[in-house]
């Protein structure tokens, strides 16, 4: 089997190890993201508006409980441990806003978000509240680790959870001309190929 390092959350990576398993991949986890909760306060709202399964860590059960839930795509939606009153139809930001603003929601919507997120969301949905929630960080010794796969076990694929995993790794300057890059999703294969192609 070829060997693919993936850089996303290790709680998604016996998953995805048994997705890639199945394709001919063996998966070795370097995470690129390390998930740091920050300090927020709960708002009164009527929606819950979740781009990722990264909020459900530092929302509590109680809270979700009495509200509508609405995300992006049936991934996050199977992370839920209630009901969910809205699903995108595909998982990308602009589909998400478009088809959430067709279904006409009304009250106010909170959006938990990492420090990375952009204002995308706020801007084009009304309503809406948000807070940084936690922090997406660089793991420490990552850099050492992710070098040494790619040159001593001269691993060539690599798998991306989000935008924000690659432009984690474009900035660690390391030389890319024979790797190939794999992608979760749309929005993040559009991401690569728009950062590729203007590098």
């Amino acid at each position: 089997m070829e060997k693919m390092i993936y850089t996303g959350i290790p709680r998604q990576f016996e998953k995805k190890r048994k997705h890639f398993a199945k394709r001919g991949f063996d998966l070795i986890s370097v995470p690129l993201i390390q998930i740091i909760p920050r300090k927020f306060d709960l708002p009164s709202c009527d929606w819950v508006l979740l781009t990722s399964q990264s909020p459900l860590e530092f929302l509590p059960d109680d809270f979700l409980q009495d509200k509508k839930i609405a995300v992006i795509g049936k991934e996050t939606a199977t992370a839920i441990k209630g009901e969910v009153d809205f699903i995108s139809t595909h998982a990308n930001k602009i589909d998400f806003v478009q088809s959430f603003s067709d279904f006409k929601p009304t009250g106010i919507c909170f959006y938990p978000k990492s420090n990375l997120a952009d204002d995308y969301i706020e801007k084009n949905v009304p309503n809406v509240l948000s807070a940084v929630i936690y922090e997406n960080c660089l793991p420490k010794n990552v850099v050492d680790q992710l070098t040494f796969q790619l040159t001593q076990n001269q691993v060539k694929h690599l798998y991306f959870s989000s935008p924000s995993t690659f432009q984690r790794f474009m900035s660690l300057n390391l030389v890319i001309d024979d790797l190939y890059f794999h992608a979760d999703g749309a929005t993040t294969r559009s991401y690569i190929d728009t950062v590729l192609k203007y590098r």
